[in-house]
């Protein structure tokens, strides 16, 4: 009970990813005023917006780490390590007696810790990366994005083209964007765009659901991933 209510505390914040806040399919609180290119000049309403939804979510975990907190979670960590040590050693006499008719009371046991593991590791995860994001910066070789352009510096050298930066910037920006946007957002036809966002997807950069001129793109978990694999 307690760590359902402690997972439904994390979901109450704005998601950061593509689906959530600014990224959303569908635009909303955080669209940008007009639809004009996203270059410098729209800067400021996008640093506006993307500050409220920063707050946004660090509220919202920390009242996740609030609910753990609450449910007894981290003072329990002491009883649980001892357990542990308790476990190995009674399985280690099972195994030194020959006492086999225990080993399903042993692997029961594991089970059930797989399936906490399961659901408590991946949020470790995840902020593992998170505790990381004000250290956030170029790496060597990497030059900082120019301001004119709002290209991104992470970008490897074979997605460097400029209307491939255009198209990165625009989805980094906006989030999940149709054809139709993107060409508004970068000024692009939609033949060169859709050529453009083809390599991207083939590079495994971006995502995409839909076809023709109704498709969402967004950048893809692998591409991400991969940006934060290189600042490891």
């Amino acid at each position: 009970m307690e760590m359902r209510r402690a997972s439904r505390e994390i979901r109450a914040a704005p998601r950061t990813s593509r689906r959530g806040s600014r990224y959303s399919r569908t635009g909303g609180a955080f669209e940008p005023a007009t639809e004009k290119p996203a270059l410098a000049d729209d800067a400021v309403d996008v640093t506006a917006g993307l500050r409220q939804s920063l707050e946004s979510t660090r509220q919202g975990i920390q009242r996740f780490v609030d609910s753990l907190h609450s449910s007894g979670m981290a003072n329990a960590v002491p009883g649980y390590r001892q357990l542990r040590t308790v476990l190995v050693q009674q399985r280690l006499w099972a195994e030194s007696q020959g006492r086999t008719e225990l080993v399903p009371h042993f692997r029961a046991i594991a089970e059930v810790a797989a399936a906490a593991r399961a659901i408590l590791a991946p949020y470790t995860d995840v902020m593992a990366t998170l505790e990381n994001l004000d250290r956030f910066a170029a790496l060597p070789g990497e030059s900082a994005a120019a301001p004119e352009t709002g290209n991104p510096s992470f970008l490897p050298p074979d997605l460097q083209e400029a209307g491939q930066t255009a198209v990165m910037a625009a989805l980094l920006t906006h989030g999940p964007s149709s054809l139709q946007r993107l060409a508004r957002l970068t000024g692009t036809p939609d033949s060169d765009l859709a050529r453009r966002l083809e390599h991207l997807a083939g590079a495994g950069a971006v995502q995409r659901k839909g076809r023709g001129r109704s498709a969402s793109y967004w950048l893809s978990d692998a591409f991400i991933q991969s940006v934060l694999g290189r600042r490891g």
